[in-house]
C-alpha cells in the first residue's frame, strides 16, 4: 500500500515471463529426453566432486551392477571392491595419469563384479569440470556395459579363426588331390612297364621276384594315392558293395599321420560284418571328418586319445523314427562307425 495525494493506493505491476516459462519448459522436457536416452542406451553416470571429496554414482549406474537404493554404496572403496583384481591395477594407474595430465574423452575398460556373482565388462568415459580460473571442480563420466559386445566380438573371432582353418584345409585337399592324381599317373606308368618287363622276362628269370616287388609296392603307392584323392573329395562316385570295418582300417593310416604329437589312437572293430553298398571314397571321407573333428576336440596340446569301432545293430520302425531325422530308411540290419576321444585331463 502507498499514500498518494493523501489517499491509500494499491500498486500493481505487471511483468510478462512468457519467455521464461517456456524456457523452464523446453529445460524439463530435455532433461527428460535425456534421461529417457540415457535409460534406453544402457548408460549409467557418474560424478566426483573434488571439493567436497564426494563421488556418486546414479541410479542407473547401479542398476547395470543389478543393485538399488542403498545397496551400492557412493565411496571409492566400494567401486575398487567391485573391480576385478586383475583390472584394478590398470584401471586406477590409468585415472591418475587422467588427473595429473587430463586429456580429451578419458576411456578405460574393465570387469566389474555384478550382483549375480558373474563379471561385466564396463567401459567407462569421462571429463574434467574446471572453474573459471582453470581449477579442477570435478569429474563427470559414464559407465556402459559391453559384455554382450565383447561376446559378439569373441564368438566372431572364433569363427573368423574356424573359417581359416577350414579354408587351409581346403587348400591342403586340392593341393592333396593334385599331388594324388600325378603321382596316381606316374604310378600307373611304372606298373604297366614293370608288367612288361616281367613279360619280357618270363616267370622263371632271377629277377622275376624283383619285378614282382615293385609291382607289389607301386600297387600300395597307388591305393594311397586313391586315399588321398578320397580325402580332397576329387574321387569319382563309384557305389559298390563294401565292408565297413576294412574302410575303417584304410583310412586311419591317414588319420595317424595326421594327429598331433601327444595324441594317440586305439581301435575296436567286428571283423565280420555284412556288405554295404556306398561309394567308398565318401564313407571314407566320413571317418576321415571324425578323426579330424575329434582331434580338433582334444585341443590344442594333443594330449588325449582317439578309439575307432565298428558296430551293428537291429532296429525296428520306431529306432528310425528317432534317429533318422527323415530319411527313407527300412527296419533291419544296421553297421556304423564310432569315434570317442578323452584328453589328458
Amino acid at each position: 500500500m502507498l499514500t498518494w495525494k493523501d489517499q491509500d493506493v494499491l500498486m500493481v505491476t505487471l511483468r510478462n515471463i512468457s519467455k521464461r516459462k517456456r524456457a523452464e519448459n523446453a529445460f524439463i522436457s530435455s532433461k527428460r529426453r535425456l534421461e529417457l536416452a540415457i535409460k534406453a542406451s544402457n548408460i549409467g553416470l557418474w560424478t566426483c566432486d573434488f571439493r567436497g571429496n564426494k563421488i556418486n554414482f546414479s541410479e542407473r549406474w547401479k542398476a547395470l551392477l543389478g543393485y538399488s537404493g542403498g545397496g551400492f554404496s557412493n565411496s571409492l572403496k566400494t567401486f575398487r571392491a567391485h573391480l576385478h583384481p586383475s583390472d584394478r591395477y590398470e584401471a586406477f594407474s590409468k585415472m591418475k595419469a587422467f588427473l595429473r595430465e587430463p586429456w580429451a574423452d578419458f576411456e578405460c575398460e574393465y570387469r566389474m563384479l555384478h550382483k549375480d556373482g558373474d563379471y561385466r565388462n564396463i567401459l567407462c568415459r569421462a571429463n574434467l569440470v574446471k572453474d573459471k580460473q582453470g581449477g579442477l571442480l570435478n569429474i563427470v563420466g559414464s559407465h556402459i556395459d559391453i559384455t554382450e559386445r565383447r561376446k559378439q566380438e569373441e564368438a566372431r573371432s572364433l569363427f573368423e579363426k574356424q573359417l581359416l582353418e577350414s579354408q587351409k584345409l581346403e587348400s591342403i585337399g586340392m593341393m592333396a588331390g593334385g599331388m594324388a592324381h600325378s603321382l596316381n599317373n606316374l604310378m600307373t606308368s611304372v606298373l604297366g612297364n614293370a608288367a612288361l618287363v616281367k613279360e619280357d622276362l618270363g616267370e622263371d628269370s632271377s629277377l622275376s621276384k624283383r619285378i614282382q616287388n615293385l609291382e607289389d609296392s607301386a600297387s600300395q603307392a597307388s591305393e594311397l594315392c586313391r586315399k588321398m584323392l578320397s580325402f580332397s573329395g576329387k574321387g569319382s562316385l563309384a557305389v559298390q558293395e563294401v565292408e565297413l570295418t576294412q574302410l575303417a582300417k584304410d583310412s586311419l593310416e591317414l588319420i595317424s599321420i595326421s594327429l598331433p604329437e601327444g595324441t594317440t589312437m586305439h581301435s575296436s572293430f567286428v571283423e565280420e560284418m555284412p556288405a554295404i553298398k556306398a561309394d567308398p571314397s565318401e564313407i571314407q571321407q566320413l571317418v576321415l571328418s571324425l578323426g579330424f573333428n575329434g582331434a580338433e576336440a582334444i585341443g590344442e596340446d594333443g594330449s588325449g586319445s582317439l578309439e575307432f569301432a565298428t558296430e551293428m545293430c537291429s532296429m525296428d520302425q520306431s529306432d528310425l523314427v528317432a534317429l533318422s531325422h527323415g530319411l527313407d530308411a527300412q527296419p533291419g540290419l544296421f553297421v556304423y562307425c564310432l569315434l570317442y576321444t578323452s584328453d589328458a585331463a
